[in-house]
This record gives C-alpha cells, sequence and structure tokens, in this order.
C-alpha cells in the first residue's frame, strides 16, 4: 500500500490535513467540519478514504490556520480538478471570501482572461488579460486549460491597487497538480506547480487580510466552488523554499503516475497500433 509521508519540511507546520479517513488536523488540533457535497475518496496512489471529493456546496470549515497578516505563509497542496470546475466559472478550491475581507485565497480560473497576470494590469487596462485560454485561434499555447486566480483582498492602499492575479497553465482537468504558495510577508508571493516555480508576484505591502474561518474545497464571496478532489493540504509559518518544494514534490510523487507520464504511455500505444 502506498502512503503519503508528511512534507520533509514540516518543522514548523501550522496544520497539516492528510485526509487519512476524516478531515483531522495530523499536526495539531485545528481539525476540519465538513458539510455540504464532500465524500471519502481514494488518493492520488489509489488508497480508499484518502483524499475528499468535492461537488456543488461541499466545504471543510477549520479554524485560520494563519499567525498574522503580515507574516510569512506557505500553502501546499495536491488538488485535481473535474470537469465542474471547467465551465468558464471561477472555482474557489481554498480561503475565504466573505463580509468585505478575503484571506489568501484561490480559485480554478479556466478560460478566463479576468484579471490575467494581475488584476487591474492586463493588456487594454482594467482586468483584461490574454485574448483567450480556450484553445482556440486567440490562444497563444493553444491548449484549453486553466489558471489559478489568487487574491488578499485588503484595503489596497486605498488607491484601488490590487495584489491579486492568475498565473496561467496550472490544470489539466481530471490530472492531479502539486501546488505550493509561499509568501514573504509585505513582499513577494511565489508560486510552484509541481516542484517548480511558476510566477513570483507582488504582495500586499501592508499584509494580507485575515478572518477566523478558513475553508478547503471553496472560497466564498463570489464564483462557483470546486469540484474535483483534494488530496492533501498543509499550512506553514514560514516561507518554503524553492529547494524544499521541489524536494517535497519528489518524495510526495514518489510512485503516483505523473501526467506527462500518462500522455506518454498512451501515445506509445496509438504508435502501436
Amino acid at each position: 500500500v502506498q502512503t503519503c509521508a508528511l512534507p520533509i519540511w514540516d518543522t514548523s507546520i501550522r496544520a497539516t490535513y492528510i485526509f487519512a479517513g476524516n478531515a483531522d488536523d495530523a499536526t495539531g488540533t485545528n481539525h476540519g467540519t465538513v458539510s455540504g457535497g464532500v465524500a471519502l475518496a481514494p488518493d492520488r496512489f489509489g488508497t480508499a478514504d484518502s483524499a475528499y471529493v468535492f461537488a456543488a456546496n461541499g466545504l471543510i470549515v477549520v479554524d485560520t490556520p494563519f499567525g498574522a497578516g503580515d507574516g510569512d505563509f506557505t500553502i501546499a497542496l495536491w488538488m485535481k480538478p473535474t470537469s465542474g470546475s471547467f465551465n468558464g466559472n471561477w472555482h474557489g478550491f481554498i480561503g475565504y471570501g466573505g463580509g468585505g475581507t478575503r484571506s489568501p485565497s484561490m480559485w480554478v480560473n479556466h478560460a478566463s482572461t479576468d484579471c490575467n497576470p494581475m488584476c487591474g494590469m492586463g493588456p487594454g487596462g482594467g482586468n483584461n488579460g490574454p485574448k483567450a485560454d480556450d484553445g482556440g485561434a486567440d490562444d497563444d499555447d493553444s491548449v484549453s486549460q486553466s489558471g489559478v486566480h489568487y487574491d488578499t483582498r485588503t484595503t489596497q492602499l486605498g488607491d484601488g491597487t490590487r495584489f491579486g492575479g492568475v498565473i496561467d497553465a496550472i490544470f489539466l482537468e481530471s490530472e492531479y497538480v502539486h501546488l505550493v504558495w509561499a509568501s514573504v510577508a509585505t513582499a513577494t508571493h511565489t508560486f510552484y506547480k509541481n516542484g517548480v516555480q511558476v510566477a513570483e508576484r507582488p504582495a500586499p505591502p501592508i499584509g494580507v487580510d485575515l478572518h477566523d474561518e478558513y475553508r478547503i474545497g471553496a472560497v466564498g464571496g463570489g464564483g462557483g466552488e470546486f469540484q474535483g478532489v483534494i488530496d492533501e493540504v498543509t499550512f506553514y509559518d514560514f516561507t518554503v523554499s524553492a529547494a524544499d518544494v521541489a524536494s517535497t514534490y519528489a518524495a510526495q510523487s514518489e510512485g503516483m503516475a505523473t501526467a506527462t507520464e500518462v500522455r506518454d504511455r498512451k501515445s506509445v500505444g496509438r504508435e502501436r497500433v
């Protein structure tokens, strides 16, 4: 049986959810409350009841895992969005949004150009980004895929400046991805996909918003919610280094078929026909 060890850079874990039959915090007491369309499911290795599948209105609620709005943090998770998260809407999978505030939050952002690459900084001004990300003629890479939208809705310095945006080409339908958001407080947000850095963006110089509640499988505050599988979630109170992100991805993906391996096997099979 393939099991997944706790992350190797675990000296300052705030909370971790390996979903081994429940939504308990495996390193502390910040246990989750499951509600709505959520059920246990096989994880990325095929182990039964070791991940959660989310349908409409499903979520896991925990107390905020962050120590302070002006502190360093890292969010790391394994996830697999399914077809319900690929309908052109925003599908929040981790964070909190409501009451005019937004804790560090992320959404599947299928084929959307809004806030891409950063809110208010896209071509043409406003929130306009690339012409398309739907695989059509106006899409630069001709692949229909999804970016991750991130946001920390602070008061934005009072001048309308935004510190949210979209990192393109993160998700494909029904394929697992290891996603990490590592933040140096009041300075930079760095994002990693499958152990590799894909973006570095400015963080709010006054810190991020926090709320006493935090959600896994949903965000709230507008947009659709996540549909798919979330396998493992960990929160740290420091900025994880690029080297540790890469080594952790290597350790936690050992024994699972990567998307590239699956596509390669299919290609070989077609060549042999």
